[in-house]
């Protein structure tokens, strides 16, 4: 005769969430131990609804002390909403607003993203990563905002 086991869960052990897909280049969103922040990107989507996926998922991870950006399988996208996500991490004004205006009416929603200007950062790479997504993390670690995990140059590591 077989007994089933039943798990028990540790009053103390928070339960998570599943983590989030956003879509529109968003593949997963998660708050990770230590309260590190984790966002996949699979592209710069194009448009309101990305910006408006990539907005949610940034203001999901607002007080986090670290982020993780993985681009391992980025495949590449529009330029305008690689330089928004980079403005994402300074504190001055969002970056190529006007290639989203193509929707009347529509709020930006970067106004409403904190800004993760103390956050470390840390962007994961591949050999398969875009030439966008691997300039992308070029450029936040030559501005000082980010180490890049993975192949590439080794000037990347600025941190």
């Amino acid at each position: 005769m077989r007994t089933a086991t039943a798990q028990r869960i540790h009053p103390a052990s928070p339960i998570q969430p599943p983590p989030a897909a956003l879509g529109h280049g968003v593949t997963r969103v998660a708050r990770l131990a230590g309260r590190a922040g984790y966002i996949a990107l699979s592209e710069f989507g194009v448009g309101v609804a990305a910006r408006h996926a990539l907005a949610s998922a940034f203001r999901r991870l607002a007080d986090a002390p670290a982020i993780i950006l993985d681009l391992r399988a980025h495949r590449g996208g529009d330029a305008s909403t690689a330089a928004l996500v980079t403005s994402y991490f300074f504190a001055t004004e969002a970056m190529a607003r006007e290639r989203f205006a193509s929707c009347p009416g529509a709020a930006a929603p970067e106004r409403a993203v904190p800004r993760l200007t103390s956050a470390a950062v840390d962007v994961l790479v591949s050999r398969e990563t875009s030439a966008l997504g691997r300039a992308f993390a070029a450029n936040l670690a030559r501005l000082g905002r980010a180490h890049v995990v993975g192949p590439g140059p080794a000037r990347w590591a600025s941190r």
